[in-house]
Parts: structure tokens; C-alpha cells; sequence
């Protein structure tokens, strides 16, 4: 009898367990939120002494440019700047930039992005090379090995946190998203004198590996392949490399995934093939209002998850541009991983966007999905289990708080070196985050209290 009591005692147990799991975010031992893993040491020796060394309880890198001209700040460029690099990461103690370079390699470096190409702080694209300029698979900060990388230094993100806490919280509600670590960034003269660069976010570049987006690898000898797009609205801007599915949406896709110097012209038909089917069947729901073949063909899960963490920070790119679109060999279509924070929480478009605003819905993808029933009451469950957990107001404040902390003096040696010393924009910002976590949280529960209704 003792024995049955005890076993049932197990099997409430593991039912509990369970039951909770779904509360609290997966665990992935690659995800490392820095701020709470790295301890921040001697406070009072950290910033630029007289000789002009700088002691930092952040990762330093320094890219030897020599004075060189890094490539593509007029307009985007397929041109790249080969040069050294040196890391300076003593393992969670504090960092010199005078120490012994704890890693040293070569990369492929240029300058990246649109309209941020016009801004003093650049940021840059980077594949990592071996001495032959071949590509060599490289580890940044405990990050897994690979080629491409960005060094995002928002010049619009005065608070230097937003990619950092998204990705970081995206990554415990996605299966993916990239991995992210904070650094300060030197860049060397003709004279090899190291020049202050500022905090930058060092990024995992959206990639099929089998430590980013985990699909099946292309063959050539087949036509059916796994794929990678990237959603953008202006199809005048697309190279040879686009997609145009012009007949049904006013969007093009830059394939990403298998390279289009390597893809057979019947695999690149397919993926054309795939991504105009997949729309003519969002196209024909809402006419017919039948969604079986759309939910058939969808990872409705991987659109929810993406709809409600863009949407609920007010991201203005997503679902627009910088958005992703991927299908595995035999798999269901997916949106993700997420990408470009720059824009979100009210930032740099508040003058279009107000918080009782949806920006996400009204992009191409969900205008549609909005109409599926069963996406809508996903979206009202998913939503209602993260406002308890990642995306609870208490979580979220606190996220701000303690990234902004960890930051310390970086975040002032930042904008001394781009906002002429003025620290007032960045704690402005912070608390301009705080803001509107709060009021937003709190005019989306109240609309998804009207979705709840409409799918009960």
C-alpha cells in the first residue's frame, strides 16, 4: 500500500512539473544573459587612466584597420576591408586595452545597414578569414564558432541595450534567436594608435549552422531544398538574388539560404515555387475564410511567438523588412529568428507611432493571419502565459535596470565619444524604455481582452 501511495505521490508530482513547465522559459545552455553571468570588479579603477589605457569590465576588441578605409558607408558594397583582429577577454576580470590580446585573427570587414550608413557610429558586417582570406569559423565571447558576424552599434539607440535585451529574451520564447554579447571597440590609425570606437553589441548574423537556424544542409543533386529569405518592402532595390512574387504581395525576398552562387536554377525555381504557393494560400483564406491549408503549411507556433515579441515592442521593421522567412526540407514554413531592435520601444519613429498603435498586424504576413481563427486564439494564450513570465512588467522593468547597471561608465564613454558628453540623452532613454514597457503592456492586455472574446 505504501508502495502505491509513493508512486502515486511521483506520478502528481511529474504531472505538476508538467503542468509549469510551460510558465517558465526553456532552458538552452547556450543562452547567456551577460549582465547576470559577468560580475562587474573594482568599479574604481574601470575608465581611461592619464596615459589614455582603458580598463573595462567588458570584452574589448580592437580592429586593425591601420588607418585604412572600411568599405560601404555611401551605400551598401559587396567591397570588403581584409585585417587583423585582437580580442581582449580575461574571463570575467576586468580588460586593458594595453593586456596581451587573448585571441587574434583575420576578418572581412564593412560597413552594414540602411539609413544607418548616414550616422557618425558605423556598424559593421563581419566574416572571419584565415590567412588566406578563406573563411574560418571563429569564437567571440564564449559564442559558438562561426564565419559571419555584425558589431552593432546603434547610433539611434541611445540607452546601447535594445538588440541586447531582445535577443536575449527572444532567445528563451524562440527555438532561435541570435546570441549577443556587449563589448567596447577600438579601431587602429595609420599609426597604429588605437582610436576609441565606443560599446557596440557583438551579434550572431542570421545563418543555417547547426548552432543557429538547424537545418538540412543543400544538396545540389536534388531540387528540394531547405531555404532562408529575407523579407523587404522595396522591390526597385532588389539585385539578381531576389525573389519577386509580384502577382500576389508588393514585397520581394532576398534568398539568404543556399547561397545563389551555388544554387541549381531547378532549386532556386522551387523556392520561388514554395514562397508564391505559400502566399496564394494566405491570398485564398481570406477570401474563402478556409484555413486548413494554410495552417497545413504554417508553423503557426513560430508566427505567434514572432507576432507577439515585435508587436508588443512596437518594432517598426518587422514583418516589413529585416524579417526572415525559412522552410526545412519536409518542414512547415517559419518566420524568424528576430532581428533589428534599433526601432523598437517607441524609438526613432515616435513621431508615426503612438502606443495605442498596431504595427506589426498591419505588415504583409499577419494582415492575413489575423483573419485565422486559430492563429488569433494562439496568440491570446501564448500572450496571456508571457505576461506572467518573460514579458511581465515586473520581468521587463527589471531587465532594463539591471542591463543599464552592468553598462556603468561604458554606456558614458559612449556618449562621450558620439553624443558630445551629453549622459543626459542616455538616462532620458532608459527611463523612456521603462515608460513604455508599462504603458504598452498595459494597452495590449486590453486588446487582447477583445481578441480573447472574439475566439471564446
Amino acid at each position: 500500500m505504501r508502495r502505491k501511495w509513493i508512486m502515486l505521490g511521483v506520478v502528481l508530482t511529474s504531472c505538476v512539473i508538467a503542468a509549469l513547465l510551460p510558465l517558465y522559459p526553456k532552458v538552452d545552455t547556450l543562452i547567456v544573459h551577460q549582465h547576470r553571468s559577468s560580475p562587474v570588479e573594482n568599479k574604481e579603477i574601470i575608465g581611461f587612466d592619464d596615459n589614455g589605457v582603458l580598463t573595462s569590465h567588458l570584452p574589448l576588441i580592437v580592429l586593425k584597420a591601420d588607418g585604412n578605409v572600411i568599405p560601404g558607408a555611401d551605400r551598401p558594397t559587396d567591397q570588403e576591408l581584409y585585417c587583423e583582429f585582437a580580442v581582449i577577454d580575461n574571463n570575467n576580470h576586468l580588460n586593458r586595452s594595453d593586456d596581451a590580446p587573448t585571441q587574434t585573427g583575420r576578418m572581412a570587414i564593412n560597413i552594414r545597414g540602411n539609413s544607418s550608413r548616414n550616422f557618425s557610429k558605423k556598424q559593421y558586417a563581419i566574416r572571419t578569414v584565415d590567412d588566406e582570406n578563406i573563411p574560418q569559423e571563429t569564437a567571440f565571447f564564449g559564442m559558438p564558432a562561426e564565419t559571419t558576424w555584425v558589431l552593432n552599434g546603434s547610433n539611434i539607440d541611445y540607452s546601447q541595450i535594445r538588440n541586447y535585451m531582445m535577443y536575449n529574451i527572444s532567445s528563451e520564447i524562440m527555438d532561435y534567436a541570435p546570441r549577443c554579447r556587449l563589448c567596447e571597440v577600438f579601431l587602429t590609425n595609420a599609426d597604429g594608435e588605437l582610436e576609441y570606437q565606443g560599446l557596440y553589441t557583438m551579434i550572431e548574423k542570421p545563418k543555417v549552422s547547426k548552432e543557429r537556424l538547424d537545418l538540412t544542409p543543400y544538396d545540389p543533386k536534388y531540387t528540394e531544398t531547405s531555404f532562408v529569405v529575407q523579407m523587404n518592402k522595396r522591390i526597385d532595390d532588389a539585385r539578381i538574388d531576389h525573389l519577386k512574387p509580384d502577382d500576389v504581395s508588393v514585397y520581394s525576398a532576398n534568398l539568404e539560404y543556399p547561397d545563389v552562387e551555388k544554387i541549381t536554377d531547378s532549386s532556386l525555381q522551387y523556392i520561388q515555387k514554395e514562397i508564391l504557393q505559400f502566399e496564394k494560400t494566405l491570398y485564398d483564406a481570406e477570401y474563402s475564410d478556409d484555413w486548413e491549408k494554410v495552417n497545413q503549411r504554417t508553423d503557426l507556433d513560430s508566427f505567434v511567438d514572432y507576432y507577439i515579441i515585435n508587436e508588443f515592442f512596437q518594432n517598426y521593421d518587422a514583418g516589413v523588412r529585416s524579417t526572415f522567412l525559412y522552410k526545412n526540407i519536409g518542414g512547415k514554413f517559419c518566420i524568424g529568428p528576430v532581428w533589428d531592435f534599433d526601432g523598437a520601444f517607441n524609438n526613432y519613429f515616435d513621431a508615426y507611432f503612438t502606443i495605442d498603435m498596431l504595427k506589426t498586424r498591419e505588415s504583409f504576413y499577419f494582415s492575413y493571419f489575423f483573419h485565422n481563427d486559430e492563429f488569433l486564439e494562439r496568440c491570446c494564450e501564448r500572450y496571456a502565459e508571457l505576461r506572467k513570465t518573460l514579458l511581465s512588467e515586473e520581468y521587463l522593468l527589471k531587465y532594463i535596470d539591471e542591463s543599464s547597471a552592468y553598462l556603468g561608465s561604458a554606456a558614458l564613454r559612449n556618449c562621450d565619444k558620439w553624443y558630445n558628453g551629453d549622459d543626459s540623452i542616455y538616462y532620458d532613454d532608459i527611463e523612456k524604455m521603462k515608460t513604455f514597457v508599462v504603458e504598452r503592456g498595459n494597452w495590449l492586455d486590453e486588446h487582447f481582452k477583445e481578441y480573447t472574446a472574439i475566439v471564446r
